[in-house]
């Protein structure tokens, strides 16, 4: 079973569980979506994933090849735990899939990727960059997490521009069979061990 962080997750649950196989655990960082939910976001946020974990969702649009709209989480389960633990700020909830997997999201809400120290100290099977700035300090805080097999899930521009992947190895990669769509859109990721590119930055 795989540990997953991704770092300002937000509501996007989708990536990690349609992306790597045989999620156990997720780990997230804050900010939550204020923007999108003005009133209680915190709330509202949690809400939402759950909401996704029990129904699944096919708002998103997102057509494959044959402008299919695509179905997200095909096998939706239920919501067992949800608790907000306001000392540490960070809450947990448990999700049992219909496959009778287990998914458990430590969403910390109040830890922010510039904080001197990551909340947790478990390691890490997959990092998630989608959709934000990775900086230095948690380039070093997640360093002694990472496993020698770490995978690092990246979208094309994350995976250029931060991570300097070079273009002959991109070129090479066959996108994560997330949303069944061609590697031109902007959803697509791809994966890479992590550790091959920490020693250029």
């Amino acid at each position: 079973m795989s540990v997953v962080f991704y770092p300002e997750m937000g509501i996007d649950i989708v990536a990690p569980l349609m992306a790597i196989k045989k999620v156990n655990r997720i780990y997230t960082l804050g900010p939550v979506p204020v923007k999108r939910f003005d009133k209680q976001p915190l709330d509202k946020t949690m809400a939402y994933i759950s909401k996704l974990m029990e129904f699944g969702d096919t708002r998103f649009d997102v057509r494959n090849e044959d402008n299919e709209i695509v179905e997200f989480f095909p096998d939706v389960g239920t919501t067992m735990k949800s608790y907000n633990f306001k000392t540490t700020k960070m809450w947990l909830s448990q999700y049992r899939q219909h496959d009778q997997s287990i998914v458990n999201l430590s969403y910390y809400y109040g830890a922010r990727t510039t904080d001197p120290k990551l909340p947790f100290t478990e390691k890490i099977d997959y990092v998630v960059h989608k959709d934000f700035d990775f900086n230095e300090t948690l380039l070093k805080n997640i360093k002694p997490l990472l496993k020698p097999t770490t995978m690092l899930v990246a979208t094309v521009e994350a995976l250029e521009n931060f991570w300097k992947v070079p273009a002959d190895v991109l070129n090479e990669l066959e996108a994560i069979d997330i949303y069944d769509i061609n590697k031109d859109q902007d959803t697509d990721l791809y994966s890479v061990n992590i550790n091959d590119y920490l020693q250029k930055k």
